[in-house]
């Protein structure tokens, strides 16, 4: 089932859900009750087998009996397959989101390395910025041209790694969606 969570690169908390728990809950009292009603037409059953050799003019009464038993029976065989079925979707459901929420830890990682990056060239960018004043300052337009392209280079790269962080939030934002549809889907 979905645990209680908090992502705080973008400030969402999903709550726990317990309403899956709550239908499953309610799937196995079902069950138990057409068990119960099942062991009951079942000893009434038995019954009147017993008064079959005595009463014959009330066997037409207890085949009605056996009739309502088979329709439990068809009822209960189809609840339970439908509770198999369920069962079975939950599973594919709670992959799927497990399977999201790997993919939203990878993003989260790729963009910590990204943002890491930035922060470097953007620490690096001003004593660059320096040494290229320094290399004109002396007439070395050569080292200074080279240092200018290496900060260039360097913008672009954030440039790149922002558009990239962007990206992944976006692909973060359709998981949390897809999840989301997931959920109302096992509700459904």
């Amino acid at each position: 089932y979905q645990p209680e969570s908090y992502l705080p690169q973008t400030d969402t908390y999903i709550e726990k859900d317990t309403q899956i728990n709550e239908k499953i809950e309610k799937f196995e009292q079902e069950e138990v009750n057409f068990k119960n009603k099942i062991q009951i037409y079942d000893e009434t059953i038995q019954e009147i087998l017993l008064k079959k050799k005595t009463m014959s003019e009330r066997v037409s009464i207890y085949s009605g009996k056996l009739k309502l038993r088979e329709r439990i029976m068809n009822q209960y065989k189809e609840t339970s397959s439908k509770l198999s079925f369920f069962c079975e979707n939950e599973n594919k459901l709670k992959n799927q989101i497990s399977n999201l929420h790997s993919k939203n830890s990878e993003l989260d990682k790729e963009q910590a390395t990204l943002t890491e990056k930035i922060n470097f060239f953007n620490e690096k960018i001003p004593i660059l910025e320096n040494e290229k004043k320094n290399f004109a300052a002396s007439r070395n337009f050569k080292s200074a041209a080279s240092v200018s392209s290496e900060i260039k280079e360097f913008q672009t790269n954030i440039d790149l790694f922002t558009n990239q962080i962007h990206e992944y939030s976006l692909e973060q934002k359709s998981n949390l969606e897809r999840v989301s549809e997931v959920h109302k889907n096992v509700l459904n």
